[in-house]
């Protein structure tokens, strides 16, 4: 058979067939050299990755502990005397507390009635006191609101005996209704103490200022009188009593020279 292929053209072609086939193998070797270079290079970062995450953990670890016991330390030595400052302060609040609240008084039970159900005079052993009046609602189905006293003694001491005989006492009321005291230390212990008097209350009627005031009212200074007369000086022109301002006048001669004319 005839061919239109030269026989120079097939033989480029064998050849260049041969050539790729052997460079085949040698780019497989080059790229399975490149990947496992490169899983090397990973593996050994992530490997140093690691172990570096685990010398920092360890570090502060150590410096953890080491802050611990040094805490540990100084709170141990800072105890006793902690101790002995917050049974101090215990202490000092047991003494401080001196103002005693009674609590669910009769509704009707006043001041008067509360004193006189003691034997003793309790007002002169007291340094403070006050009283709170209760009410009863105009239905039966409202709210009571009991009365309730707050105390101070001038002792100290009286405070807990007063609130161990008096604590349970029964109050009644004018309907003869017992109702059981509550005395307990009050939880704010702070005293309100009355507003100090005023030494100028009810003395308007010897103030001085007050007095002054009064005598210019009831004689009032009338102002000096002038003798000019100041619509003279002005030029004003009067009618039937009436100021007509300049402009007015002017006005009227314009009228009378268009009349005129």
């Amino acid at each position: 058979m005839y061919s239109n292929v030269r026989p120079y053209k097939i033989l480029q072609k064998v050849k260049a067939n041969e050539n790729n086939s052997k460079e085949k193998p040698n780019e497989e070797k080059k790229n399975y050299d490149n990947h496992k270079k490169y899983e090397d290079d990973r593996r050994y970062k992530y490997n140093k990755h690691v172990n570096n995450y685990k010398t920092k953990n360890n570090k502060t670890y150590t410096i953890n502990n080491n802050c611990e016991k040094s805490n540990n330390n100084v709170v141990l030595k800072k105890t006793g005397k902690d101790m002995l400052i917050s049974l101090l302060k215990k202490d000092q609040m047991c003494v401080k507390k001196k103002k005693i609240v009674i609590r669910n008084l009769p509704p009707t039970l006043n001041e008067n009635n509360f004193f006189d159900s003691f034997s003793n005079n309790l007002k002169d052993e007291l340094d403070y006191y006050y009283y709170v009046n209760g009410s009863i609602g105009k239905n039966s189905s409202d709210d009571i609101t009991h009365s309730r006293i707050y105390l101070s003694f001038k002792d100290y001491m009286k405070t807990e005996e007063f609130i161990k005989t008096q604590d349970g006492k029964y109050f009644y009321d004018t309907n003869g209704i017992k109702y059981k005291a509550n005395v307990t230390f009050a939880p704010n212990q702070t005293i309100i103490h009355k507003n100090r008097t005023d030494n100028r209350n009810n003395t308007l009627d010897t103030d001085p200022y007050f007095l002054k005031c009064c005598e210019e009212m009831n004689n009032p200074v009338e102002p000096p009188k002038n003798d000019i007369d100041y619509h003279d000086i002005i030029n004003v022109v009067r009618e039937n009593d009436d100021i007509i301002s300049p402009i007015v006048i002017d006005l009227r001669k314009k009228l009378k020279n268009s009349k005129v004319k």
